[in-house]
């Protein structure tokens, strides 16, 4: 039974820790791709910019991604970026991949968002996206599961604990 409990403890504390790192991830993610409306813009250009093709997981798949990164100057430093809008996953379609690089060609010059503290944090696409609820949304489905496994294992161990006293023999 403590061998039991110790095993269900860890894992119930597992799936907390890798739900409330989740949500950390997910709502700074948001915050800062909602932040990132607000930030100043300079010009910048494109000086990469390709489809990436990766092994997938499984037999004979494939995924597909955007490479693209550019330069800009923020006063007088030179700054190098990569990100495309926030939570941009490195995964999807072909067609996705090469519609993002059809859109930023190399060479060509575009408008950077960047941290007003920290210019090393930039964005081509300020703002919120849809996407961005992901993380945030697995951490709860995590935070949720661990929430009922406790609940579960208390309940377990409680009526383990009155099984238990009602066997005690009362004559011994």
């Amino acid at each position: 039974p403590i061998q039991k409990s110790i095993i269900t403890w860890s894992f119930v504390a597992f799936l907390a820790f890798a739900g409330a790192l989740a949500m950390f991830v997910g709502v700074r993610g948001l915050l800062r791709s909602h932040a990132s409306e607000h930030w100043p813009s300079t010009e910048g250009r494109i000086v990469t910019s390709e489809v990436i093709n990766r092994d997938g997981q499984g037999s004979g798949s494939k995924r597909h991604y955007a490479e693209v990164s550019y330069e800009f100057t923020v006063g007088g430093v030179d700054y190098r970026g990569d990100r495309i809008v926030f939570e941009y996953l490195r995964k999807g379609s072909l067609t996705q991949a090469k519609g993002i690089v059809d859109r930023y060609r190399n060479g060509k010059k575009v408008t950077v968002f960047y941290m007003p503290k920290n210019p090393k944090q930039c964005v081509l696409q300020p703002g919120f996206q849809v996407r961005g609820l992901g993380w945030p949304f697995g951490g709860s489905i995590l935070l949720i599961i661990a929430g009922v496994i406790a609940c579960a294992a208390v309940a377990v161990a409680r009526d383990e604990r009155k099984a238990a006293e009602q066997d005690v023999d009362p004559n011994a």
